[in-house]
């Protein structure tokens, strides 16, 4: 995937945030994730491949698009600083954000138009609506593997912060009760 890249992750990102028709940018780009082999795997296949949503969420570019579309840009990050910033920006290397924060915009009889017509936040919205099931099923079944990952334990905790579910919650509690059995 385009996300593993080291530089090609940023366009799909930019894609995720700019374009109006979310449809299109689920069929375009979200669509590969969507044909998840975990559902289809044979018995014997089962350590040859592993869940594409999985590979990307435990990867460091790849997880960046989840989290870009579970963090609302709008919500600020609670630190005892002076300088409140957009929780997002945290999860962010600053040259990423650079290239994300800029709102496209054209000029009309001398004004700066946006050339958006929906709100970051409804496109948010409705690109998470695509990827929560994905999101919610890879964090329930890989519990104990995204908590052990930097990159998985930030979408984890962002998941369950978006999608609370006793059965996330528990494979949670279950994993933490595996880990201190084995000690």
């Amino acid at each position: 995937s385009s996300l593993k890249h080291r530089d090609a992750y940023l366009a799909i990102l930019r894609m995720c945030d700019v374009m109006d028709d979310t449809v299109l940018v689920n069929k375009m780009l979200l669509g590969e994730l969507h044909q998840n082999p975990d559902d289809k795997k044979n018995e014997d296949d089962e350590e040859d491949k592993p869940s594409p949503i999985l590979d990307l969420v435990l990867s460091d570019t790849g997880s960046k698009m989840f989290l870009l579309l579970l963090v609302p840009k709008e919500e600020m990050s609670s630190s005892d600083d002076d300088k409140a910033t957009p929780r997002w920006h945290k999860l962010l290397d600053p040259y990423e954000v650079s290239a994300l924060h800029q709102k496209p915009t054209v000029t009309e009889n001398g004004e700066e138009v946006p050339t958006s017509k929906k709100e970051s936040e409804t496109r948010r919205r409705e690109l998470l609506v695509y990827l929560k099931e994905l999101l919610v099923d890879v964090c329930t079944k890989s519990t104990e593997e995204l908590m052990r990952s930097k990159s998985g334990s930030k979408v984890l905790i962002e998941v369950c912060e978006n999608f609370a579910s006793e059965e996330l919650f528990q494979a949670i509690v279950d994993a933490c009760a595996d880990e201190s059995e084995d000690e």
